[in-house]
């Protein structure tokens, strides 16, 4: 239950707002990416772990397989995200 009311508090901050935008961006450009990440990481640091940052964390990890030229790099993040994701 607290958990819930922790993922509500975090809808109305301006910067999970900032996080979905740089998201979408992301995923038009790979230049929005280290900015989303680090938009991630300072929601988490604030809020905890929560589900809606924890997707968007791997979501994020996902995009960097998209981008990633490598492709034995591109497998492992694709596979780390989607481990993550599922777990």
């Amino acid at each position: 239950m607290a958990s819930l009311a922790a993922a509500q508090s975090l809808y109305p901050d301006t910067v999970y707002h900032r996080l979905q935008r740089l998201y979408f961006l992301s995923v038009e450009s790979k230049a929005y990416l280290p900015q989303t990440e680090q938009v991630a990481e300072q929601l988490i640091q604030r809020y905890g772990p929560l589900p809606p940052l924890q997707m968007y964390k791997y979501g994020i990890l996902a995009l960097k397989a998209r981008y990633e030229s490598s492709l034995l790099r591109k497998r492992d993040y694709l596979y780390e995200s989607m481990a993550k994701m599922d777990a």
